[in-house]
């Protein structure tokens, strides 16, 4: 059998595991930062890649009303989604080029491990302006699949620096940055007077900022809460420190 059978001169279906183009998007879904490529799924990701002008090529699974230019049979498809109920397209897109942080604020992420909230944070930062991403080493990786999923996207609008370390916070400091930590014992958030240059740290989840990093901090911010509850969720909390710390100047 053919590993690719054209059905139109400008359709075609993929057949075969031994495809070029299969094997090649395989390659994509594991090793996403060697291919320099992403491989993203259904409408929703395929809206926000064109509210951001981010050119994209589409595969569709075999049967589907979509307009592609390539199809894969049903089982080659479902071998490159990672969700239990799939969309019936994937999109291939470039990962951006590394570029250098801009002037504006900085959000530092310290061992963040669940993708889910990696992912919500990620969103949240792009949904309020905050495009540069530090994340330090021990955090999950923003090409995770599930971080994609969760970020919905947008996530390919940022400029994110992975593994980063304390020499890193060194010279956001020494560009005149002030660093603020997220602390439950710190100053509340909604009297804070957010400075003209400051880099928000946001700890892992069970354990908060590393100790290591504490000396580095000029300031720490808390959610005031009701009732016992102590803490909440990294990226409900990272979410809303970065609405107050962006917003905060605005609404006083």
């Amino acid at each position: 059998m053919r590993d690719i059978i054209k059905e139109k001169e400008e359709i075609m279906l993929i057949t075969s595991d031994r495809s070029k183009t299969f094997r090649r998007l395989m390659a994509i879904r594991k090793r996403p930062k060697i291919e320099k490529k992403l491989l993203l799924e259904g409408e929703a990701m395929r809206r926000q890649l064109e509210d951001f002008c981010i050119p994209y090529t589409l595969y569709a699974k075999e049967g589907e009303e979509v307009d592609s230019e390539v199809f894969l049979r049903a089982e080659l498809f479902d071998r490159l989604v990672s969700t239990v109920t799939p969309q019936p397209f994937l999109l291939v897109v470039d990962i951006p080029e590394n570029k250098p942080f801009d002037e504006g604020a900085i959000l530092v992420l310290d061992r963040i491990r669940d993708p889910g909230n990696l992912g919500t944070i990620l969103r949240s930062a792009a949904g309020f302006g905050i495009n540069n991403i530090l994340s330090l080493k021990g955090s999950v990786s923003w090409t995770n699949t599930k971080v994609l999923r969760s970020s919905l996207g947008s996530i390919l609008s940022l400029v994110i620096h992975e593994d980063g370390s304390q020499e890193d916070l060194m010279r956001i400091k020494k560009a005149g940055y002030r660093l603020i930590g997220a602390d439950m014992y710190g100053e509340d958030v909604r009297t804070f007077s957010a400075p003209d240059k400051w880099a928000l740290m946001i700890g892992n989840e069970g354990e908060g900022l590393s100790k290591a990093l504490e000396p580095l901090l000029d300031d720490k911010l808390s959610i005031p809460m009701k009732g016992e509850m102590e803490s909440l969720n990294a990226a409900v909390a990272a979410s809303i420190l970065l609405y107050c710390m962006t917003m905060n100047k605005e609404y006083k």
